[in-house]
């Protein structure tokens, strides 16, 4: 999960501002393609201006050899969640990156603090 106002506020301390393009777009572009490139699921989230962020949305889609959906989304959290999800065909996928189900550190560390692991599937 990739989220805008994250990256930009706290990450990067930028404002948004139509007026400067800012680094914003272009590190958010850079870390999803990072995470494509090596296997991970990627949703990028946020009010996405397509004056700041069209660019870097179209390479991220012309040049990911994986499928790729955008969404445009004016509905509840759980209700976008729900719609992504399925639209992706990501409810029933397995994940291949790092601590798909119970990996030897997060068994450890359970073991360790007592504390039960839940795998997320959704």
């Amino acid at each position: 999960m990739i989220e805008q106002d994250y990256f930009r506020r706290i990450v990067l301390r930028e404002h948004d501002s139509a007026a400067l393009r800012g680094i914003a777009p272009d590190f958010i572009g850079t870390a999803a393609r990072f995470a494509l490139d090596r296997g991970y699921h990627v949703v990028l989230e946020g009010i996405l201006s397509s004056a700041r962020y069209a660019p870097t949305i179209h390479d991220l889609v012309a040049t990911h050899q994986g499928e790729s959906h955008v969404f445009y989304l004016d509905v509840s959290f759980d209700e976008t969640v729900a719609y992504i999800l399925r639209a992706s065909r990501l409810t029933g996928a397995t994940a291949t990156t790092y601590c798909p189900a119970i990996c030897p550190r997060c068994r450890a560390e359970r073991h360790d603090s007592g504390v039960a692991h839940e795998r997320v599937t959704r």
